[in-house]
């Protein structure tokens, strides 16, 4: 693919260097490589492995986007780390500007209350109809629609089909939203509540705009790489749908404080108590002297009923009108 890709640039574009994302060096020039959010795999072509690792090494500046990427160049490169360069999209695009680029039902989003929620169909980790009950126990939790915003187009990165499926199986509940622009997509982000989703750029945009993020499946490797270099706490990395999904701590002060267990075994348990007998640490029901929820995922209905039992005996079932649980 990567040598087709040259070819095709050389032939119909007539590019001299090859490789038009990564220009060689020219005499009397400055080179810089900004934000690189690709490494160097050992397992490339030796021709288009040197080729690369020349024109990295004698550029002029770079900087690349996670620690992951540092690993890759640093027998060759001493990169600077940076976030990607899109993150600054929010100094330069005015609300104005997004206004009269957008159509009147994008800008009409602004007086809405949504989640927006985007995934590839090779990046999921969850199936249409399992997404449809999540984001509908979140939707009925916390009062706000569901907004399916496809931001890939291209091969590998065609959400819209996966969208589809998800807002046919929703019975309509969950808005569609298709042929967008950027500008629009930027702004559908921007004015929602919450962006759940496997793209970066979807994430980045989030950031910029400071809006809430949550990206999904750790097996999306940039994604994860990522955040756990410039995410916020919880948001440092990517959730996987079959996790434990969230423990919610209502406080005074912070409202909804949200954080991962991701305890699935008796093992699990005993590691986590034991950390927490060596540690330091106060528990969250004891820093918050709050109601203390977890959200859990079951197999058999038996499961759940011998879990809320235990829970009932110690005294520390919750009980209101809201299930917290989610049936899988």
């Amino acid at each position: 693919m990567i040598i087709f890709a040259d070819l095709l640039c050389k032939r119909r574009y007539k590019l001299q260097g090859g490789y038009s994302y990564l220009p060689p060096k020219l005499s009397g020039t400055l080179t810089a490589f900004d934000t690189i959010g690709s490494g160097v795999s050992r397992y490339s072509l030796s021709h288009y492995l040197n080729k690369v690792r020349t024109r990295i090494s004698n550029s002029d500046y770079l900087s690349v986007r996670d620690s992951r990427v540092v690993k890759s160049i640093d027998s060759f490169s001493s990169p600077d780390l940076f976030p990607d360069s899109a993150i600054t999209m929010a100094d330069f695009i005015t609300d104005d500007f997004l206004v009269e680029e957008c159509s009147d039902q994008i800008n009409q989003l602004k007086n809405k209350d949504y989640i927006c929620f985007q995934a590839a169909p090779n990046k999921t980790d969850a199936s249409a109809i399992e997404w449809v009950d999540i984001l509908n126990k979140i939707s009925e939790r916390y009062s706000l629609e569901v907004i399916l915003c496809p931001i890939g187009y291209a091969s590998g990165h065609d959400d819209f089909d996966f969208l589809e499926e998800i807002h046919k199986k929703s019975l309509g509940k969950f808005t569609l939203l298709y042929e967008l622009n950027l500008w629009e997509i930027m702004s559908i982000i921007k004015n929602s509540k919450i962006f759940l989703g496997t793209s970066l750029h979807g994430v980045i945009t989030a950031l910029s705009f400071s809006v809430s993020y949550i990206g999904l499946n750790p097996k999306v490797t940039k994604l994860d790489a990522f955040l756990k270099n410039w995410g916020i706490n919880p948001s440092n990395r990517c959730y996987s749908a079959d996790e434990i999904l969230d423990v919610i701590v209502e406080h005074d002060l912070y409202g909804e404080l949200v954080g991962g267990l991701y305890i699935s075994n008796e093992i699990e348990m005993l590691n986590f108590m034991q950390k927490y007998e060596k540690s330091q640490a106060r528990l969250l029901s004891q820093l918050t002297n709050g109601i203390h929820l977890h959200t859990i995922r079951y197999q058999k209905a038996e499961d759940l009923a011998q879990i809320k039992q235990a829970l009932a005996e110690q005294g520390i079932l919750y009980q209101d009108t809201m299930d917290a649980t989610v049936n899988k």
